[in-house]
């Protein structure tokens, strides 16, 4: 069930959710102070709790049932089950089926690779796992050594997409760090995630270790800024 009330600045929905009644007040601004408090997040106006990132401004995205995410005037997408900001453009690469894929203007559907991809980029090689799919791409070559598919022009090459440590130092910005076993960009430092002991992860700059989960994180990835507001009109 949904309630809604409006003041002259804001307007506030609640939500009764299976896990707690939730409030969505974009305005909201004070979530950060609670901090690791899940419960008094829940209960809280305009809050969403994040196991990594804790209490934060809510946003379209914390929504995960179309009824509350269409209650909070947000955009609901049926067959990819996700809520997103209205207006706000789409990363085709959540659409995973072909239908929903193909109804947003500036996406397109890869029937061989199973990917949904911006229209005007053009399909990513590195999506593309086999030499036919991957040749049958102007963009794209197939390296039968490395069985690994990358663009023709190497300088678009997504480091973090690619998996064959030879290949990756082939690349002329890539390298691949044999700590992490990742292929990053030069002087890119390996991602927080890839430090998986206290110790690692505390001495690698901008990460902070959850005792709880054990778990090494970049906390510059929670942003409290909501995307959206809801209409004010009633």
């Amino acid at each position: 069930s949904s309630s809604s009330a409006s003041t002259s600045s804001t307007l506030t929905t609640t939500l009764d959710t299976t896990t707690a009644s939730t409030t969505f007040d974009p305005n909201g601004s004070t979530c950060e102070k609670i901090g690791r408090d899940e419960t008094a997040c829940n209960q809280a106006s305009g809050c969403s709790y994040s196991f990594l990132c804790g209490c934060r401004d809510a946003t379209c995205g914390d929504f995960f049932d179309e009824s509350a995410c269409k209650a909070a005037s947000c955009t609901w997408f049926g067959n990819a089950f996700f809520c997103a900001d209205p207006g706000e453009p789409i990363d085709c690469s959540r659409l995973s089926d072909e239908t929903s894929c193909n109804a947003q203007d500036d996406c397109s559907f890869h029937s061989e690779a199973f990917v949904c991809y911006p229209t005007a980029d053009g399909v990513s090689c590195t999506s593309l796992f086999d030499q036919s799919s991957c040749e049958s791409e102007n963009h794209c070559s197939f390296d039968s050594n490395a069985f690994v598919c990358l663009p023709k022009d190497t300088s678009m090459v997504d480091c973090g997409s690619v998996f064959n440590s030879e290949v990756c130092d082939s690349i002329d910005h890539c390298t691949f760090d044999s700590d992490s076993f990742r292929c990053l960009v030069v002087g890119e430092n390996p991602p927080c995630d890839a430090n998986f002991d206290e110790a690692s992860c505390t001495s690698a700059a901008g990460c902070e270790w959850l005792s709880d989960s054990f778990q090494c994180f970049d906390p510059s990835t929670c942003s409290s800024s909501p995307k959206t507001t809801l209409d004010t009109t009633t």
